[in-house]
């Protein structure tokens, strides 16, 4: 059972930009799983959703989403399968893993995501960079702001599957993020 995070206040004042960022990814990331945990067993792995997703799908490819964008696409850090939440163009949770399986990936995830954001050093590639154009973390803390606002289950407080997504996810079946 994952730990509840406590909304970050605005009103604390907070240390630096990385601070806020990993406070609501942390925030986030809990409510997303206490969530899906809260569902039945019966309904991890059922869509309710004309995407045909999951709950499991979805919380494997949050997990892929942090990766991509902030070891393999900030950092650049060769990935040997950074689109592993994937088979096809769909987003894919094998008969094996279970949900421990998935939100610890989830939590690895977030130490090696929390480690990049709070990094006092450039990318390792940016010696690489053209002049003037070495990435900053403010895209990838712009990428964290998007991963909170579009993460479906935190927008009401029921673990009702379909309501905490649809307004969110749509029904695109297009490989997202």
């Amino acid at each position: 059972m994952t730990v509840s995070v406590s909304f970050p206040e605005p009103t604390v004042p907070l240390q630096s930009r990385a601070d806020v960022f990993v406070g609501y990814l942390d925030y986030f990331r809990s409510c997303v799983v206490s969530k899906i945990e809260g569902l039945p067993e019966n309904a991890l792995r059922q869509s309710r959703l004309p995407s045909g997703w999951t709950p499991v799908e979805l919380l494997k490819h949050l997990t892929y989403v942090e990766l991509r964008w902030l070891e393999w696409g900030f950092e650049g850090r060769p990935i040997r399968d950074p689109w592993g939440d994937s088979h096809g163009d769909r987003w894919h949770v094998a008969e094996e893993e279970t949900l421990e399986h998935i939100v610890d990936a989830l939590q690895a995830q977030a130490e090696r995501s929390r480690a990049v954001i709070e990094a006092p050093t450039s990318p390792r590639w940016a010696n690489q960079a053209p002049a003037g154009r070495v990435p900053t973390l403010r895209r990838s803390n712009a990428s964290c702001s998007i991963w909170s606002r579009n993460t479906p289950a935190t927008s009401d407080t029921s673990t009702s599957w379909p309501s905490s997504l649809t307004g969110s996810l749509g029904s695109s079946t297009a490989r997202p993020a």
